[in-house]
């Protein structure tokens, strides 16, 4: 499975998309808005719920137009850019403090656009053999729960090391940029993935025969 090379951009992708969601909504997206925003806790952990209904609303529907539209990288592409826009208006709009009352549809927006890692799924599925799917698919999310302490402590670290010069702002702006350019290149990587047009593609002359 490691060695099937279209595993590697979708692995890298779902690392930094599954790492910066998870890092954010668990770790440190309260924390950013009561920092930054001077809200209290209890009212900026409200704003974090509009992440999750966008997340329902998106694991709802993303499978089912793929599914419509037979294709998988299309999708991928167009939500994983879209997840990557919604980073970059939080770090650069307004020196990484947009207007609050765009805090909640950037939140909504960013769930509905993270459910692409649905998709990601079913392109691993259909990448390769299909009785290595419970190996590929194990590999798969080994990726993606790398990517939560990774990306978690990298954000910790950043703003632990500008605390004591820059205020939440600026410190905020620097380690969501971090976040930001992790998307910008596992987004990239994308292009290098198959489409497989919602069947199972892997040849069966391959070295995994």
């Amino acid at each position: 499975v490691l060695l099937h090379w279209p595993m590697w951009p979708a692995m890298v992708f779902y690392a930094f998309i599954n790492g910066t969601w998870l890092a954010f909504l668990g770790a440190w997206g309260v924390s950013y808005i009561s920092s930054v925003y001077g809200l209290p806790k209890n009212q900026a952990a409200d704003f974090i719920i509009w992440g999750l209904l966008g997340l329902i609303v998106g694991s709802l529907s993303v499978g089912w137009i793929s599914d419509r539209i037979g294709k998988r990288k299309l999708p991928m592409i167009a939500l994983g850019w879209g997840y990557t826009l919604i980073w970059g208006v939080i770090v650069f709009m307004n020196g990484g403090k947009p207007p609050l009352e765009m805090i909640r549809p950037l939140f909504f927006l960013m769930g509905f656009c993270f459910t692409c890692f649905v998709l990601s799924l079913s392109v691993v599925k259909e990448l390769n053999l299909p009785r290595y799917t419970g190996v590929a698919t194990a590999v798969y999310n080994t990726a993606g729960f790398l990517g939560v302490p990774l990306v978690a402590t990298l954000i910790g670290y950043i703003i632990d090391r500008l605390s004591p010069v820059m205020d939440p702002v600026a410190q905020y702006h620097y380690a969501f940029l971090m976040v930001f350019l992790m998307m910008v290149t596992g987004t990239f990587l994308l292009i290098f993935l198959p489409e497989t047009n919602c069947t199972n593609i892997h040849r069966k002359d391959s070295f995994y025969r």
